[in-house]
């Protein structure tokens, strides 16, 4: 499924499937299913579909609703509570916590900044940081979430 939300692109074939979860039998109106996305660049959402009478439902005419699927962007919190409810401690612990990839493997992200966050970032080089990557990772594991 692929879909603009808030003009952002949402699409689950891209996106790394991190977690589903489900309730009641496919065709009842209290049947749901959701499954958590987590984008490249971080962002999480889900992509759910259910019954009649679940939050994906549509309308079909004035008073009659039937099953539908959408996708739903998640903030952070948004995401650990979902993960809370919806998969195990381990899992959690897996997404969230700051040292859970113990290979310290890095990956390449491409972002853009200010030119003011670029000559402080070059600042931070010169006071004996290394690089521009590992100034922005000093500053990123500083910042208390």
């Amino acid at each position: 499924m692929e879909k603009i939300v808030n003009s952002r692109r949402y699409n689950t074939e891209t996106a790394q499937e991190i977690g589903h979860a489900e309730s009641g039998l496919p065709g009842d109106l209290d049947w749901w299913s959701e499954t958590l996305y987590q984008k490249r660049n971080g962002e999480f959402f889900i992509a759910g579909e259910g019954g009649a009478r679940t939050d994906y439902a549509r309308p079909t005419g004035t008073e009659n609703l039937t099953g539908g699927e959408k996708i739903v962007p998640l903030t952070l919190e948004e995401a650990k509570k979902w993960v809370e409810e919806n998969m195990t401690a381990e899992d959690y612990e897996k997404l969230f916590s700051p040292d859970a990839d113990p290979s310290g493997e890095k990956v390449w992200v491409n972002t853009r900044l200010t030119p003011e966050a670029i000559k402080k970032a070059k600042m931070m080089v010169a006071a004996g940081h290394g690089t521009v990557s590992q100034a922005i990772e000093d500053a990123l594991m500083t910042y208390k979430i």
